[in-house]
C-alpha cells in the first residue's frame, strides 16, 4: 500500500492531497522495522549502490543515503517521485515498473541492496517484477521485499462503543473490496519466500511484524489518510459520506484499538 506508484492498478496516488500524511504515518509505523531488517542483512557502511523501488515519501532512501559508504549512492525509483528530498547521494529516477520499457540506464548496473516495500502486492506483474529486481543484484547483493497481508475479520480489538467498532470494520471491508478490484493479491506476502527460492536466491528468510493500532496514533492516522484517498471507492462499496466523516473523528479516540496488518518481510541474496 505504499503510495509510491500511481499506475492504473494502484489506488494511492502521490499527487493526492492526503499522500504526504499517508507517507508520514507509514514511516512512523514501519521505518524502524525496515531499518532493522536491512541492518540484519547488510553492512551499510560498506554498501555503495542501493535501489529502492516504490519510494513513496522517501524516508528509507534518505536514511540509506546517510548510512552507506560516502562514495556510494542510492537510486530512488518511482512512477512519480515527487516527495524525495534532495541529497547528494540520492539519484531519483521516474519509471513504471509495469511497463515493457527497459529500465533506465541508472538501473542497469548491479546493486548491493534492493528494497521494495508495500509495492509488489499491488502490481499485477509482481512476479515478473520480482524476477527483474533479483537480476539487478550484484553477487552477494540482498533483495528485501515487504508487503502487508491484509486482515478481513476480527480487526477490532476494543472500541468505545459498538458503533465505532462496526464503522471501522465496515471501512476495512470497503478498503479490501477496493484493493481486490484493483488486483491486489492478499496471498502474495505468504508466497514471497517460495518465489525468491524459485529465483535461485540463497539465505532466504522471512520475518512477520504486526502490532495493534490505537486511536490517535500512526495506524489511525494512516486510516484517516486512506479515507481521503479512497473516498469515492469507499462510497461505491457502500459507506456514506456521513459515516466516513464520523469514522474520521472516531479514529482519534484512544479507546479504539485495531489489529494492524501483518507485514511479511522476506530477504534473499544473489
Amino acid at each position: 500500500m505504499s503510495p509510491a506508484s500511481a499506475s492504473p492498478s494502484y489506488l494511492l496516488d502521490n499527487r493526492h492531497h492526503a499522500a504526504a500524511a499517508h507517507h508520514r504515518a507509514l514511516a512512523e509505523l514501519l521505518d524502524p522495522w525496515t531499518r532493522q531488517r536491512i541492518r540484519q542483512r547488510v553492512r551499510l557502511g560498506q554498501i555503495r549502490r542501493c535501489l529502492e523501488v516504490g519510494t513513496g515519501g522517501g524516508s528509507i532512501v534518505a536514511w540509506l543515503a546517510d548510512q552507506i559508504s560516502p562514495w556510494g549512492h542510492v537510486v530512488a525509483c518511482d512512477l512519480r517521485p515527487a516527495h524525495i528530498a534532495d541529497h547528494p547521494r540520492i539519484v531519483t529516477v521516474a519509471h513504471d515498473l509495469q511497463s515493457d520499457a527497459p529500465l533506465p540506464e541508472l538501473l542497469g548496473d548491479r546493486f548491493d541492496l534492493v528494497v521494495a516495500r508495500l509495492l509488489l502486492g499491488h502490481l499485477p506483474l509482481r512476479r515478473t517484477i520480482l524476477h527483474r529486481l533479483a537480476q539487478l543484484l550484484a553477487p552477494g547483493g540482498v533483495l528485501l521485499v515487504e508487503d502487508w497481508a491484509g486482515l478481513r475479520e476480527e480487526v477490532v480489538i476494543a472500541a468505545p462503543d459498538r458503533r465505532a467498532g462496526e464503522l471501522y470494520q465496515r471501512f476495512q471491508d470497503a478498503v479490501a473490496a477496493a484493493f481486490d478490484a484493483a488486483g491486489v493479491d492478499r496471498r502474495w506476502p505468504r508466497q514471497l519466500h517460495a518465489a525468491m527460492l524459485d529465483e535461485g536466491m540463497v539465505d532466504v528468510e522471512t520475518a512477520v511484524h504486526a502490532r495493534y493500532w490505537t486511536g490517535g496514533t500512526a495506524g489511525a492516522r494512516l486510516a484517516g489518510a486512506m479515507i481521503e484517498q479512497l473516498r469515492p471507492r469507499l462510497v461505491t462499496a457502500g459507506m456514506t459520506e456521513a459515516e466516513l466523516a464520523e469514522l474520521s473523528v472516531r479514529l482519534d479516540d484512544p479507546r479504539l484499538v485495531v489489529h494492524g496488518h501483518p507485514l511479511y518481510s522476506t530477504a534473499g541474496a544473489r
